[in-house]
């Protein structure tokens, strides 16, 4: 299992609980806030609240956009989730159409919700695995909080929740990229044992 791992601080992440989560795991665990790369990290952990723009911004004005493309590129574990997810991808649409990291062909959209209801899928959520990994968590439910989804049209998602009806992606894995927009850190027992399967695969 990967011991050492990076989490990607850019002001939009819920830092503590993630790293509270991987550090009870048995990972030691480093926050990446500059351009400097960490040689003793083996993946890295991409977190996020907040919008895809504001995100984007805060990520480029810190080069960190670059340091995530040299783990990626070198093969190194990459877990966004929530909003960390939705940033992998080409352009997001909240607020204002912004590019994303490109790293999964694809872009976001919101949700749809119904008449006077707040806009936010918040909560837990039955998760449904479609392939062969990560099967053993088909149907556990983990914690939602979002607004906006993926959607991608390579045969990328791994899961799928829904809201109002509606399937939305929940988990995306290409090549070193895992992704989700649930969020493990706060899914209890289940959500450790995610990410604990994600980090020894």
């Amino acid at each position: 299992m990967i011991k050492n791992i990076g989490i990607i601080d850019y002001g939009c992440g819920n830092i503590h609980s993630l790293s509270c989560a991987l550090k009870n795991i048995g990972c030691n665990v480093s926050i990446i806030s500059n351009d400097l790369k960490n040689k003793n990290i083996n993946g890295i952990f991409i977190p996020g609240v907040g919008s895809f723009d504001n995100a984007m911004n805060k990520i480029r004005k810190k080069n960190l956009d670059q340091v995530i493309y040299e783990y990626f590129k070198n093969d190194y574990l990459i877990v966004g989730i929530c909003l960390g997810m939705q940033i992998l991808v080409d352009t997001g649409v909240e607020n204002s159409i912004t590019e994303g990291l490109k790293l999964i062909k694809g872009n976001t959209y919101k949700l749809k919700f119904k008449n006077n209801e707040k806009n936010i899928n918040i909560g837990w959520n039955k998760t449904y695995f479609t392939k062969k990994k990560l099967n053993q968590f088909d149907k556990e439910k983990f914690y939602y909080v979002h607004s906006y989804a993926v959607e991608t049209h390579q045969d990328l998602s791994c899961c799928y929740s829904t809201f109002n009806e509606n399937k939305f992606i929940s988990g995306l894995i290409n090549q070193n990229i895992y992704a989700f927009q649930f969020h493990p850190e706060k899914s209890g027992n289940v959500g450790l044992d995610l990410l604990k399967e994600v980090i020894k695969n």
